[in-house]
């Protein structure tokens, strides 16, 4: 990722956000590039194949989800976001949210485990990930999700994260076993 701020938000997000009008949205082109180009190339390289995980982290949870709702190959089925910038783009009139109305379209019958989490430290993300909450509790994802909720935020962050992520990745891969029988 780039270590300009700016530049990975620009890198992740999808839409613009009124909030930043600076960052101009490559979202649409990076995950063609990742599709194209980083898919290839890894599975030349090594032996790899479906099911694909993907964890994104801040902009790029969301960035991750908008990858697999758009793909119409259905590449990436296993979606982990920590803390998910899922509000980015929030219309400041009407309120609407480009990432969960992207999200309304059904890809239960592609996704096969979804997980996200947030922490109550940050109130915007509570907000957003109720929202989520309510817009993926239907047939199609039924033992699909998993949510998580932070509640403590006198955690540290990174150690938030880290455990976070164990929880997640767990969730969406612990179906999977090696020729060996051992993750």
């Amino acid at each position: 990722a780039p270590s300009s701020v700016s530049d990975r938000l620009s890198l992740y997000s999808h839409f613009p956000d009124a909030a930043y009008p600076e960052i101009v949205p490559h979202g649409q082109d990076y995950a063609h590039y990742i599709l194209t180009t980083v898919l290839a190339t890894v599975e030349r390289s090594y032996r790899a194949g479906a099911p694909r995980a993907m964890l994104g982290i801040d902009m790029a949870g969301p960035f991750t989800y908008q990858l697999a709702w758009d793909d119409p190959e259905g590449r990436f089925r296993r979606l982990v976001s920590q803390s998910g910038r899922f509000g980015w783009g929030q219309d400041p009139q009407t309120l609407a949210r480009p990432y969960l109305a992207s999200l309304a379209r059904d890809r239960g019958s592609v996704v096969e485990r979804i997980s996200m989490d947030w922490t109550d430290g940050d109130l915007f993300q509570v907000q957003v990930h109720e929202a989520l909450r309510v817009l993926l509790n239907v047939p199609a994802y039924a033992g699909k999700l998993q949510m998580t909720r932070q509640v403590d935020a006198s955690t540290q962050v990174w150690e938030s994260l880290r455990s976070r992520a164990v929880l997640g990745l767990a969730f969406a891969l612990s179906d999977l076993v090696t020729p060996t029988g051992k993750l």
